[in-house]
């Protein structure tokens, strides 16, 4: 990883608590690091939604008190909920450039909003924006894992998202959902012609 660039750690040693770590109330900068909780932590389908590597970027593990990534109901993509007792690990990237950051809001859709939180990085507190949900997407109770969504789904979203993000400058994200059909019909055939799994349903996530 990049081990240059801008700091947003505070000078305040973070408690981990709740308090210290939880969603701040002020309007996201677009200077602020980004927080992955989800499905834009796997290395590839982070390249293909940014449109660049991790590598390029400073990357850090963090966690967010208070929170926790619930499993979508019905699909397997997270949405972050308030949960006092847990402690969501995720992933901090800064030096991402607006235009970078906007290709990851066309891609969330609008199932997702932009919205600071403040974070525990290596013993310090950092405000990041993280993507929240809109209440939007009906949520289950059960917890949603990175490893066992790569497992099962990596390949097929991440060729799903390549082909959307074919379509970003064209159509905003309020009028995608018209396109998702022609995605789902693509993405099955470049799977079926590579031997791979049919697409189900679409599972964006940060």
């Amino acid at each position: 990883m990049v081990t240059s660039g801008r700091s947003f750690f505070s000078t305040v040693p973070a408690d981990l608590s709740e308090e210290s770590a939880a969603s701040d109330t002020r309007p996201p900068s677009s200077d602020l690091p980004l927080f992955l909780f989800g499905t834009l932590r796997d290395p590839a389908l982070f390249a293909v939604v940014f449109g660049r590597p991790q590598q390029t970027l400073v990357c850090r593990p963090a966690l967010l008190a208070g929170h926790a990534a619930l499993r979508v109901d019905g699909a397997d993509f997270p949405v972050l909920v308030a949960a006092p007792a847990c402690r969501q690990p995720g992933l901090l990237v800064e030096g991402l450039a607006p235009a970078d950051v906007d290709r990851a809001v066309f891609y969330e859709s609008t199932g997702y909003r932009l919205a600071p939180v403040r974070l525990a990085v290596a013993g310090r507190t950092a405000l990041a924006r993280a993507f929240l949900p809109t209440g939007r997407l009906p949520v289950s109770d059960e917890r949603w894992r990175l490893a066992p969504w790569r497992c099962r789904h990596g390949r097929r979203v991440v060729t799903a998202a390549a082909l959307m993000l074919e379509h970003y400058g064209h159509v905003d994200a309020d009028g995608f959902d018209a396109l998702w059909p022609q995605i789902e019909r693509e993405t099955a055939a470049r799977l079926a012609a590579a031997g791979g799994a049919q697409p189900r349903r679409r599972g964006p996530s940060p």
